[in-house]
């Protein structure tokens, strides 16, 4: 009977004593982590006082890691490669000049102006002349080496005797460039790829997948080839509009003089006569029923009127 009251309380007080003893070490542990946190960033704040009192970059490397580099070391990389894309890639300037200038004669200025073409080595793209009451106009477009652009211009602004406005314009295409001939050469390498995907293919849907890719590398692949070599178009031969002019004194269009207009009254009446003959002509067959349908008619109005008739005894 002792023994059964005695074996409860030597189990209660084996737990409390468990009990006391876990929430001791949990105590010390967390004691222990405490204090080597504290003394781990004391050691971490002391190395960042130390550094920053020496006032030098900080390094990138870490030990062990073969992978990174000193931040030195990537700055002097990083302008190698500028230095050598700057060095394979020319700058690609596109240079435009609008021009429009008043001159003395307007005959006398084209020839000035062809000379001057001649002699920069450029040529005439495109020209354009117009007279209406008031002056007589000319607009060309010149193509021209870029070495020479701004002594044309110069020689041609020369012959003006007024100016209305000069605007030249350089647009730099060296960025848009080089990103599309990198992506030309990147399809390029897939088109390449997928050739010889093609090759190996085996099944008639594998063989029209890859073609269809294929065709759709080589549009991206046409019109990358069509944006470089309308750039250096642009680049290697600068552009100059040109719109010159000689003023005159008003004089009225020949077309709002009184013989004038008789003498398109006249002519229009005579193309509406002859527009009159052929319709008529081409009508033949209408009025071919029409004379068939009107004998037909009589016919019948002659044989009514003698039967209307008396007989003469």
């Amino acid at each position: 009977m002792k023994k059964k009251i005695v074996m409860p309380f030597i189990m209660l007080a084996f737990i409390l004593g468990s009990i006391q003893l876990s929430g001791c070490g949990g105590s010390s542990d967390k004691k222990a982590l405490y204090n080597q946190g504290k003394s781990s960033s004391q050691s971490t704040n002391a190395g960042y006082e130390g550094d920053a009192s020496k006032e030098q970059p900080v390094s990138s490397s870490i030990e062990g890691d073969k992978v990174s580099k000193p931040q030195k070391e990537k700055e002097e990389e990083i302008k190698t490669v500028n230095k050598t894309a700057d060095e394979k890639v020319p700058s690609k300037i596109i240079k435009t000049a609008e021009i429009s200038m008043q001159v003395k004669d307007i005959k006398e200025g084209r020839k000035a102006i062809l000379a001057i073409v001649q002699q920069g080595n450029a040529y005439i793209a495109s020209e354009n002349e117009a007279t209406n009451s008031y002056r007589m106009t000319n607009d060309m477009t010149i193509r021209l080496r870029p070495e020479g652009f701004e002594s044309i211009v110069s020689k041609l602004l020369d012959i003006s005797i007024y100016t209305d406005y000069n605007r030249i314009t350089s647009q730099d295409v060296t960025a848009e460039y080089v990103d599309t001939e990198a992506r030309l050469k990147s399809r390029r390498d897939v088109e390449a790829r997928y050739t010889e995907i093609l090759q190996k293919a085996t099944t008639i849907s594998d063989i029209m997948e890859v073609e269809e890719k294929l065709s759709q590398i080589r549009e991206e692949i046409e019109a990358a080839e069509g944006k470089l070599k309308y750039m250096n178009d642009q680049v290697g031969y600068s552009t100059i509009n040109l719109h010159f002019y000689e003023k005159l004194d008003y004089q009225p269009a020949p077309e709002s003089g009184f013989f004038y207009k008789l003498g398109k009254a006249f002519s229009g009446g005579w193309q509406g006569l002859q527009v009159f003959f052929i319709a008529i002509i081409y009508l033949w067959p209408l009025w071919l029923i029409t004379a068939v349908v009107i004998y037909c008619i009589t016919k019948l109005i002659k044989r009514g009127k003698k039967k209307k008739q008396p007989v003469q005894k």
